[in-house]
């Protein structure tokens, strides 16, 4: 028997387990969003933790709990080979 969705929207899989990945990804989110507010209260939000600069007001407003502008986030991820967030 499947469950139910509940409030929250989530359903349970016929094995009574969540997406795994999915509720991951919400988590990844989430982390990143609560980084973006602790820099807001830091008075750093808005400045690339890689050079120092402004963030272009344009990526924040696409991605508003970026962290670095475009050239040092392309930089780091060549460089780990994995997206910074």
């Amino acid at each position: 028997m499947r469950d139910a969705p509940g409030s929250h929207g989530w359903g349970a899989a016929p094995e009574g387990s969540l997406n795994l990945a999915m509720v991951q990804q919400q988590e990844r989110l989430l982390a990143q969003i609560d980084a973006a507010i602790r820099r807001h209260k830091a008075g750093t939000y808005g400045r690339c933790l890689g050079c120092g600069e402004e963030i272009p007001l344009a990526r924040l407003k696409a991605l508003p709990f970026a962290r670095a502008c475009a050239q040092c986030q392309e930089e780091w991820e060549q460089q780990s080979g994995q997206p910074a967030g």
